[in-house]
């Protein structure tokens, strides 16, 4: 469902301020709330597919060790 054309949305609105030295920055962001909800959902998927990520290199790396060959066996 589209505002009508006279409706202003709800913004939600963060400032942003770091200082190093004598320089600083000044951020502003403005953002809906469909904008927000666009955000969480980027940030699950990049969440969810870091986890991917690291459980198939724990495999990988559980494969190595097993085929790595042992210290040799001591006669006695």
């Amino acid at each position: 469902m589209k505002p009508s054309a006279g409706k202003k949305r709800k913004q939600d609105r963060q400032v942003a301020e770091l200082a190093i030295g004598r320089d600083w920055l000044r951020a502003r962001v403005d953002v809906t709330s469909g904008g927000v909800l666009a955000i969480g959902g980027l940030v699950a998927g990049v969440l969810l597919s870091t986890a991917v990520i690291v459980a198939i290199a724990e495999q990988g790396a559980a494969a190595r060790r097993a085929r790595r060959p042992g210290p040799p066996a001591v006669a006695g």
